[in-house]
């Protein structure tokens, strides 16, 4: 007999799956194999994860044959659920039939047989319900960037599964999965697609030459897959302390329904007094809009935090309604199942609901008085213009007064009394706010108090702040009080950073000499720390004899110092454009999460959520040497960047020279399309962009006006994707100038 028959919907389902992990495009993988006796096995390979599909029926073929995935698909496809798909074997080919339709395998000569799948030698362990649905909601935490190829897995150690994008993390405890030693499980789709099925098997292998290989078995189904090699982060360093956060937040079922309807990316979380309310800017953004959760409890001191959207509903698809908040800014919690930690957002717009107005003047910020201040000879004076204290400038108030009272300064006599007395009773030296070390109220001065009178000042009273002192001021004298407490200081113009730092996961900026005076921890046998003083001088000693000239610099620092990110402006003489600029970032740690980097270019990303591109990088491992081999590195990338400075010049400048039509622009945007520098959404503000441009350096009709009215579009894309489009873009662009031919 050389027949045998499978459902066509049996065979869709198993196409379905095979979708996942055959290879996108065209390749020697993009095949099924079909091996007969004993059995029939459908298998699909990547190259590396094998996937078979076991069909238990009983048939006297023999052999291996191959077909073509989408010849197959494309012969499942509308073939009615009940039918049957015969496979009959003829000398040289395999025949698919079904209905009216025929369809032929490869012939057996020229079917190349895809590499056996490894035995795995061992037990295979029953994964509970709880356990893979553990799994695969660490899985929705997963990084889908593929240059973090550590970040794509989930670690899966004894009694936990982690994972984190860099962004998010999710941990949670596993019941009855044994586990001897650690490993990454990829973050394949096919784990996470439901037709794989719910009751998994899974067999773990592991020897000192060999890769940690990894089979997962469901039904017919059997998954065989590497681990993913490397070390995973320390993830454990991120976790909040649970009793540094003192506000919790427990959501209601209807109140996660209103949540998941909001549809700005930073959504607002309030609690005040034990109630739950949401915010999002509305569509103006000119408001906040708040919304009601009643079904929410609040307990302990108020709280408000911003959350990402897509963040938001991560955790919420994962069940964990319970949201622990510390500090503004720090890490929050959410629980249920798992934990998740997500970082907080820092949201400008207008005024928050329930905000007060700033207000430096302590004495206009008190409720007024129904009954006006009287002087001591009972005369209700007029109005005027009450003291200013600036409490933001850190002065030495005690030092101020004395030298008031060594010169003699006098305050003469107003209709405005004004107290000042000293917290502690006792004027001491001190580094706070005047604001904060004197309580200031309107009130009449006591007859009783001990106030010295000056002869000299013709019945005026004299400054003196060593005891309670009551003194009068008019709105003239205002200004010399104030001038007094804070002298008039002309403020400079803070320098605008350079471009390509982006801070907003707690990083602050810093100064160098504040940067210099980071300690740095002391050495282990295999690893050695390197100073951010260090990395920054190295690095600019390097470019400066280079030839390189230094313009603005910004420098940040995070989890107490352990982390820097810094950026350096650069400029070559001869090469200046004011189009563009050159930048170097440079970013290190000492808490292991990173190597010492660097990187360079004309679009440089340094974030402290980990982003970190450019042109030219390199990076070095606190290892034993790292300090010796850093000055060959940076020499080694001054060189490049010095090339790359001059190339870009000459890129450009063919840019500018090359005059084009709108004709000819528009049929580059076309081109744009087709090689993937634009999506079709963006067409129509590139065009826009074009004919009106936004900056009028770019209103002559030329390549350079073409390339920034694409650039100017790619200001809204993830930085990832805006460097690769942009790659694409100079590949279109000197194709049209005559640079590549």
């Amino acid at each position: 007999m050389n027949k045998t028959s499978i459902p066509a919907k049996e065979l869709r389902h198993i196409l379905m799956g095979f979708r996942k992990i055959v290879p996108r495009r065209e390749s020697e993988f993009r095949r099924v194999q079909v091996t007969f006796g004993p059995g029939v096995r459908l298998m699909a390979t990547d190259g590396t994860a094998t996937l078979t599909y076991a069909i238990d029926t009983k048939s006297s073929i023999t052999g291996t044959y191959q077909v073509s995935f989408d010849d197959l698909s494309d012969f499942a496809k509308g073939l009615p659920a009940r039918s049957e798909v015969v496979m009959e074997r003829h000398e040289k080919h395999l025949s698919f039939l079904a209905e009216d339709r025929v369809f032929h395998t490869l012939p057996a000569k020229d079917a190349t047989p895809f590499p056996p799948p490894p035995r795995l030698v061992g037990k295979l362990h029953p994964v509970t319900p709880q356990d893979r649905e553990a799994i695969l909601r660490a899985m929705t935490c997963t990084s889908k960037d593929d240059t973090r190829y550590i970040l794509k897995g989930v670690l899966v150690e004894e009694g936990r599964v982690v994972a984190t994008d860099g962004r998010t993390l999710y941990h949670e405890i596993l019941h009855d999965l044994p586990v001897e030693n650690p490993f990454i499980m990829p973050a394949s789709p096919l784990i996470k697609w439901q037709g794989l099925g719910a009751e998994w098997q899974l067999k773990i292998t592991s020897g000192k030459k060999v890769p940690v290989m990894i089979e997962v078995r469901s039904g017919p189904w059997s998954l065989i897959t590497p681990a993913i090699q490397g070390n995973f982060p320390n993830w454990r360093q991120v976790l909040p302390e649970e009793r540094k956060l003192s506000s919790h937040i427990r959501l209601g079922d209807k109140d996660i329904a209103i949540l998941r309807t909001l549809t700005n990316d930073s959504i607002g979380l309030v609690a005040r007094d034990g109630i739950v309310s949401f915010l999002q800017l509305s569509e103006d953004g000119k408001q906040w809009q708040s919304y009601r959760a009643p079904g929410s409890l609040a307990k302990g001191p108020d709280a408000f935090i911003f959350l990402n959207r897509e963040f938001l509903h991560r955790a919420l698809d994962a069940g964990l309604g319970e949201l622990l908040v510390g500090k503004e800014l720090d890490p929050c919690l959410f629980k249920g199942r798992g934990h998740m930690v997500v970082m907080p957002l820092r949201v400008t717009g207008p005024p928050l609901p329930g905000d007060k107005p700033k207000n430096n003047n302590p004495i206009e910020s008190r409720p007024e008085r129904t009954q006006a201040p009287k002087t001591m000879n009972g005369k209700t004076p007029p109005k005027t213009t009450p003291l200013r204290w600036k409490p933001s400038k850190r002065v030495s108030v005690l030092s101020k007064a004395n030298s008031a009272r060594a010169s003699g300064t006098l305050i003469p006599p107003s209709v405005n009394f004004v107290t000042c007395r000293p917290i502690n009773g006792q004027p001491r030296r001190t580094s706070k706010p005047f604001a904060e070390l004197f309580r200031v109220s309107r009130r009449s001065p006591s007859p009783t108090r001990n106030h010295e009178h000056d002869p000299r000042a013709g019945g005026r009273t004299p400054l003196n702040v060593s005891s309670s002192a009551c003194f009068i001021l008019n709105p003239i004298q205002t200004k010399l009080m104030n001038n007094l407490i804070e002298p008039e200081t002309k403020t400079e113009p803070i320098e605008e950073r350079p471009p390509g730092l982006l801070l907003h996961c707690g990083a602050e900026l810093v100064t160098r000499d504040a940067l210099f005076k980071v300690p740095t921890p002391a050495n282990t046998e295999t690893w050695y720390p390197m100073s951010h003083r260090h990395l920054l001088t190295e690095a600019e000693d390097q470019l400066s004899s280079g030839g390189f000239i230094l313009g603005r610099q910004a420098h940040a620092l995070s989890h107490d110092g352990a982390r820097y990110f810094g950026v350096l402006e650069l400029q070559l003489p001869g090469h200046q454009h004011a189009d563009y600029r050159w930048v170097v970032g440079l970013r290190n740690s000492h808490d292991k999460t990173f190597p010492a980097a660097m990187v360079a270019g004309t679009q440089v990303l340094v974030c402290d959520n980990m982003a970190f591109t450019g042109q030219v990088k390199l990076s070095r491992k606190h290892t034993r040497f790292a300090e010796r081999d850093l000055r060959h590195l940076t020499s080694r990338a001054v060189g490049k960047l010095g090339d790359r400075f001059i190339k870009l010049d000459e890129r450009i400048d063919a840019y500018k020279q090359k005059r084009i039509t709108d004709n000819k622009a528009h049929d580059l945007i076309v081109r744009a399309l087709d090689c993937r520098a634009i999506t079709s959404t963006q067409v129509p503000k590139v065009l826009s962009e074009w004919r009106k441009p936004t900056h009028r350096e770019f209103q002559r009709r030329n390549v350079w006006s073409l390339f920034n009215a694409v650039t100017e579009t790619h200001k809204e894309l993830n930085p990832h994707i805006a460097a690769h489009r942009s790659e694409a873009l100079h590949g279109l662009c000197d194709t049209t100038v005559g640079l590549i031919s």
